[in-house]
């Protein structure tokens, strides 16, 4: 595997690592050729080695070809993060160092790989397709260009908000968790459907396309808010404020608040 001058190393190629390695090749923010992936599983790396991406099973081979300020990118689960460092030992990242784990602190990959540039990101799914929102943290031994190396390889990816890293638990709960959320929606939405006598592809059809238009109504009117639009569409005593009535009465929205800080402590489980 011959990664000399590689631009971007991507230590972990799971369903995130592998979003946001489609999303920058759409992008065409680098060649193919100028990414490193590195990813203990073949079949992971197969698709992209044969978009020309240079490719290997040790995050050590990727991480020495990089050339000098590339970016190094750790998208391994947390639990594993132990197991990449041991590998990194002697090999130094030089560049910035951008961490989408969830839950291991700055501090901690700061100890582990021996250097103060890092940036910790949290996007979600949805940057495979343009779509995403990213959270970028910048820690205490950043640099600007770091910031800047960060957004730029996430901007072309869909939305990018700067937080503080005390933040991130949070914003991976809602945001890193959240289309998730969504999909268990459209999971229960589309088992009503079928229960109601609707063919299980059509009720498939017609929940995907309600849903992605409702939140393309909800993109479109972000002065108004969920409440607005949700009230515009909400006739007193008809068939959808019987059905918010139902769920109120359950608990819909606590169970909701509930699990997202649920989520939350997780990650804050994780850190620790």
């Amino acid at each position: 595997m011959d990664t000399a001058g590689t631009e971007l190393a991507v230590i972990g190629v799971g369903n995130m690592g592998a979003a946001i390695v489609r999303g920058v090749l759409s992008a065409g923010m680098f060649p193919a050729e100028r990414i490193g992936l590195a990813d203990p599983d073949p079949s992971r790396l197969e698709p992209f080695r044969a978009r020309g991406c240079c490719v290997g099973a040790r995050a050590a081979d990727v991480v020495r070809g990089s050339s000098s300020g590339g970016m190094l990118l750790l998208a391994v689960k947390p639990q594993v993060f132990r197991l990449v460092a041991a590998e990194l030992l002697g090999v130094r990242p030089s560049g910035t160092v951008i961490s989408i784990m969830a839950g291991v602190s700055s501090a901690s990959i700061t100890s582990a790989l021996k250097t103060e540039r890092v940036v910790r990101a949290m996007p979600n799914l949805a940057v495979s397709l343009g779509k995403g929102v990213t959270a970028v943290a910048p820690s205490g031994g950043t640099r600007e260009s770091d910031i800047r190396s960060a957004r730029g390889l996430f901007e072309p990816l869909g939305e990018v908000l700067t937080c503080e890293e005390r933040l991130m638990d949070a914003f991976t709960a809602l945001a890193g968790s959240g289309p998730a959320y969504l999909f268990y929606l459209a999971e229960a939405m589309e088992r009503a459907a079928v229960e109601m006598g609707f063919d299980r592809k059509v009720a498939g059809v017609i929940v995907r396309r309600t849903l992605s238009g409702a939140a393309a109504l909800l993109d479109a009117g972000r002065e108004d808010g969920p409440g607005a639009l949700r009230a515009r569409v909400t006739s007193k005593g008809g068939t959808t404020d019987v059905a918010c009535r139902v769920m109120d009465e359950a608990g819909v929205a606590s169970s909701i608040r509930d699990a997202i800080v649920a989520a939350r402590d997780r990650g804050r489980e994780l850190a620790s």
